[in-house]
């Protein structure tokens, strides 16, 4: 797989082909899509959002390149920004609709289960419940704020007396913990 970034003159010349005609974009997409899916596929648990999540973000990048300035920010992370924004949508979205965000429900959506179905899910809740438990008191609280209560890594921040950065380097390793030992009580 190619390297993130291309060598920055040559990024600055296909950003400035994607300007002058929208059909030199491709270019730009070929190298970054991997990337750019691979980042989301890391922060969503459900391939399909991860893709949508990510076409969203290049559709927004595709629309916005005229706005895309050289201002010491190279296209790339430019691109990253998108993404991250794109997640924040989604994220804030899926709050939304949700009086209640259960992680459970996230990794396991499904309409009609059989009975066999609803068993292992309500077991697997039973394991996540004891896993969140496991967890040190102020990542317990930290997640609860976020997924239960809807609360915005800023609000979360102010109330621990931590940087938004912080809260999202929790909430990433925390669920993917979670996740992690969840799959390996799958594999039991």
């Amino acid at each position: 797989m190619s390297v993130v970034s291309i060598e920055p003159k040559i990024e600055e010349e296909l950003v400035k082909s994607a300007k002058a005609n929208k059909s030199s974009f491709d270019k730009l997409y070929s190298h970054y899509y991997p990337h750019i899916k691979r980042f989301i596929e890391n922060r969503v648990y459900d391939q399909d959002d991860a893709e949508d999540i990510t076409s969203n973000a290049f559709q927004k990048a595709f629309v916005g390149i005229d706005s895309f300035k050289w201002q010491g920010v190279s296209f790339s992370s430019w691109l990253y920004r998108i993404a991250h924004n794109t997640l924040v949508d989604y994220y804030r979205t899926q709050a939304k609709q949700k009086n209640k965000v259960s992680i459970i429900d996230d990794i396991h959506e499904s309409k009609f289960n059989t009975p066999e179905q609803d068993a292992i899910e309500y077991s697997q809740g039973e394991f996540m419940q004891k896993l969140l438990h496991t967890l040190p008191e102020r990542e317990r609280k930290i997640i609860y704020k976020k997924f239960f209560e809807g609360n915005t890594n800023k609000e979360i921040a102010e109330e621990f007396n931590l940087t938004e950065t912080n809260i999202s380097t929790i909430v990433f390793r925390v669920l993917k913990k979670l996740k992690n030992d969840l799959d390996s009580s799958n594999q039991l």
